[in-house]
């Protein structure tokens, strides 16, 4: 009779238990999901293909981790939250032949001082292959295509930078990096603190 009770007891838990387990198992493949188509909707609309895109001579380039209050016209948006600096950095070198030539074009960079040198997939997303491998960057392109939220949770868990990025750059020293840059490509630069935006 005992041993009756205690089974019936242990199908009574494990009935249960299955039950949250399912609700638990369902709910987080849900949350997936909808994490997942919105990072593919941001990653599609942080994206730029030199193949099928014709768009060329823009004469502003805005980049960094916050839009600008004002408009542009004939301009180019790579914005992201988060985004650091020297992700920025990166990225106008990859982009800034769409710019027009003869000095006539500007990039527009907004910043923190809370994220100088972090990288993020969205960044990534942007680089040129060799970039990403000089970084030490390895993506499997299905995986980050299809599952790009888990491919996020993947980058947090594991993923360490093998470059300068990792060192803690100093505001200062980054910006005149990045004038130099451009003074050398006759492109005027403007910074924006996001704290002053």
């Amino acid at each position: 009779m005992k041993i009756k009770v205690i089974l019936l007891i242990l199908n009574t838990i494990i009935y249960f238990f299955s039950i949250a387990l399912g609700i638990i198992i369902t709910t987080m493949l849900i949350i997936t999901y909808i994490l997942n188509r919105y990072y593919s909707n941001v990653i599609s609309n942080q994206s730029f293909n030199f193949a099928t895109d014709n768009r060329r001579n823009f004469t502003h380039l805005i980049i960094g981790n916050k839009d600008t209050s004002q408009q542009y016209n004939n301009s180019l948006k790579f914005i992201a939250p988060q985004r650091s600096l020297y992700a920025s950095y990166i990225i106008i070198q990859t982009y800034y032949s769409l710019l027009q030539e003869d000095g006539i074009s500007t990039i527009h960079i907004t910043y923190s001082n809370k994220y100088i040198s972090n990288l993020s997939l969205l960044d990534f997303r942007l680089m040129h292959p060799i970039t990403k491998a000089q970084l030490g960057y390895i993506s499997k392109s299905h995986i980050s295509d299809r599952f790009p939220f888990l491919h996020v949770l993947h980058s947090i868990c594991n993923y360490r930078l093998r470059s300068k990025s990792s060192e803690q750059y100093k505001i200062t020293s980054l910006k005149n990096e990045i004038i130099q840059f451009c003074s050398i490509r006759n492109i005027s630069i403007k910074f924006y603190d996001t704290a002053q935006l």
